[in-house]
């Protein structure tokens, strides 16, 4: 009888324990409603901590590789979505997870969705990431060749980026469309250039290699000018497009010569025909062959006269053989006597002189055979610019 109730007894020991260990695994402490204690927290047992609200890191995602990876939940199913096309992966028990692709199957992606899912196919978190463009775009292509007379550069480079031209210390830029064609508007900078680059930036400012290309010269230079002509020395001074060629014609001569940097040239008359000549022509040649309008000057000499002689007696043969010498104004006659005969006619027409004194020198021999000399002193001022002496 006593063994019997001390059975009984520890069979409802042995409840009373196991009843209470399955109460302790599943305890939970709460907080205690006595009004006195506040703000305890609430403390209950899980599985696992799961970290963030989304369960997923993903190492950034560049379009230059085949590779995605990151960490999540352990022994968790990633699927991906890109361009419309699933591929899935697995976590390791660590939560590492990694998925190849294809090469260069990112190149064109903007963003990935990534779904994380338990193996009952229950979504646990699904998140997109931003796929990150570091590829430079194409180098951009012009098309045909560039002239100096031009004001749009086309040319073809990778979609939906941006192009950029520069011309010295300008820079022009445009879009290019979504077909790679582009045209950019320089205006009238190309004359002066002789080269231009080329440069072609994405979204992301990756940027293209640098192009240059060579701007061809068609443009025939501007007409020139004459500023000056000396004619004690010979020299004809004028202006034009600088690092240029200068020819300069008259009385059937050509004489070369080149402009300076600043626009400035001067040709020298060897030959002395400056003095004579009342017509010049120029023209200019660039370094490109490319010629300016041969321009026409008509001489018109400043502060200058003329004296002419002729004589009453044409036939006269003394008047014929008469020396007729100048004398005066020694820039004009380099400080020696110059000399004139008559012509067939019997006369003589000395232009060109500069204003001043002069003494004309006649000397003739007479049908006596005798040596006889008159002297004329005549002034040339802008009153009197032109003198005629009749010689009898």
């Amino acid at each position: 009888m006593i063994i019997s109730k001390i059975s009984r007894l520890g069979i409802i020991c042995l409840l009373t324990t196991a009843l209470s260990l399955f109460v302790h695994i599943d305890a939970y402490a709460t907080q205690d409603t006595d009004e006195s204690i506040v703000d305890m927290p609430i403390f209950k047992e899980v599985e696992e901590f799961k970290g963030e609200d989304n369960y997923i890191l993903v190492d950034r995602i560049t379009n230059d590789k085949n590779m995605i990876t990151g960490k999540t939940l352990k022994n968790s199913v990633i699927k991906f979505t890109i361009n419309n096309v699933e591929y899935v992966s697995n976590s390791d028990e660590y939560g590492n997870f990694t998925l190849l692709v294809e090469e260069g199957l990112l190149v064109d992606v903007d963003q990935i969705n990534i779904r994380v899912c338990d193996y009952f196919g229950n979504d646990i978190s699904n998140l997109s990431f931003v796929v990150h463009d570091i590829l430079p775009p194409i180098d951009p292509t012009i098309s045909g060749v560039i002239n100096n007379s031009d004001s749009i550069i086309k040319g073809y480079g990778e979609p939906n980026c941006s192009v950029k031209v520069i011309i010295g210390d300008q820079e022009f830029t445009s879009n290019i469309s979504t077909n790679g064609y582009f045209e950019v508007n320089v205006g009238d900078s190309l004359r002066e250039a002789d080269r231009l680059s080329l440069i072609s930036y994405d979204y992301f400012n990756n940027h293209s290699n640098m192009i240059e290309k060579d701007v061809n010269d068609v443009i025939a230079p501007d007409k020139p000018i004459i500023t000056s002509v000396d004619f004690v020395n010979n020299t004809i001074y004028g202006m034009g497009e600088d690092n240029c060629e200068v020819i300069v014609s008259f009385d059937g001569k050509k004489y070369r010569s080149f402009i300076d940097n600043n626009g400035y040239f001067l040709v020298n008359d060897d030959e002395g025909l400056l003095e004579s000549t009342g017509h010049i022509k120029v023209q200019i040649i660039d370094l490109s062959g490319n010629k300016s309008d041969e321009v026409l000057f008509e001489l018109e000499r400043q502060n200058v006269g003329s004296i002419a002689l002729k004589s009453l007696e044409p036939n006269n043969r003394i008047i014929k053989d008469a020396i007729i010498k100048l004398n005066g104004q020694d820039d004009y006659i380099s400080n020696k006597d110059k000399v004139f005969n008559l012509n067939s006619e019997g006369n003589l027409v000395i232009g060109d002189l500069p204003f001043g004194d002069y003494e004309l020198v006649i000397r003739y021999r007479t049908n006596e055979n005798k040596i006889e000399e008159n002297l004329v002193n005549i002034s040339l001022d802008g009153e009197n610019s032109e003198i005629e002496i009749l010689i009898d």
